[in-house]
């Protein structure tokens, strides 16, 4: 939901996801490292009615969400499902697509990020095969920053920079290597 009213999932998102479980199956992946995205901190609407960010109700569905990404994961094959945090970011409308420019008030809302951090946390803890990737306390710890050591962390207030992407690929790699080593 959104001012301006509901909005639709782009059917080029539901053709790549149609594809995706065969293009694991054939690469023999077996980590899947999955980014959480801004669409779990705006309000949805399930089953005809409304859900706010931080309701059972949505909890619920990003909850089945994730259930799904880790069902096709590992009939693929994936022996490991990794999922990262979501960072706290202060999202700029004016730098978005007027089309995706209801996630920045949501998105910039650390209370809203921490509670969907939350849902991934007690998710994660239900599943052996799941492993969180604290992003958050990578980036965040200590409020929001702007830029890390010298870095601008996103060139458009939502997606990582270049360079911040590099870098944050830096902890992440070694990070999902443990995190794999680690699995039983």
């Amino acid at each position: 939901l959104a001012a301006a009213g509901e909005i639709m999932n782009d059917p080029a998102c539901a053709a790549w996801r149609a594809g995706w479980s065969d293009q694991m199956r054939t690469n023999r992946i077996q980590v899947l490292i999955v980014q959480s995205g801004t669409h779990f901190v705006v309000d949805h609407v399930i089953d005809g009615a409304p859900a706010a960010a931080g309701s059972a109700a949505l909890e619920g569905a990003v909850v089945a969400e994730l259930d799904r990404i880790r069902a096709v994961a590992v009939g693929a094959g994936t022996q490991q499902v990794q999922v990262m945090t979501m960072p706290c970011r202060r999202i700029d409308p004016n730098k978005l697509d007027p089309g995706f420019r209801q996630f920045a008030e949501p998105g910039s809302d650390d209370a809203k990020v921490a509670w969907v951090n939350g849902v991934l946390a007690r998710w994660a803890a239900s599943h052996r095969d799941v492993v969180v990737l604290d992003l958050w306390k990578q980036l965040c710890s200590n409020g929001f920053q702007p830029t890390l050591h010298g870095v601008p962390l996103f060139h458009d207030t939502v997606h990582f920079s270049p360079p911040a992407a590099a870098m944050i690929w830096t902890w992440l790699a070694p990070a999902s290597r443990e995190a794999w080593r680690q699995r039983s």
